[in-house]
């Protein structure tokens, strides 16, 4: 039988703390159900967050800085005034 992975774990165990922060939410009890759902965001972001720098890094290293100002022509719209 295969080990379930710590990330994963993590995972499930925010993904039943969101269902489980909607539902006491919306039964009437606002603090309750926000302070559950804060720590399950809290724990999807820290989970998700190396995800994304590396994706970062990757990007940088590949030189997409992503500047509009490389870009020409989206920094400002075109003059229509005709003079």
């Amino acid at each position: 039988m295969r080990r379930i992975g710590p990330g994963l774990l993590v995972l499930l165990v925010c993904c039943a703390l969101v269902v489980a922060g909607v539902v006491v939410y919306s039964a009437g009890n606002h603090r309750v159900g926000g302070a559950i759902l804060a720590v399950a965001l809290i724990g999807l972001g820290l989970l998700i967050a190396p995800a994304l720098s590396a994706e970062g890094r990757g990007a940088e290293s590949a030189g997409m800085l992503g500047r509009r100002s490389d870009v020409g022509g989206f920094d400002r719209p075109r003059d229509q005034s005709g003079l």
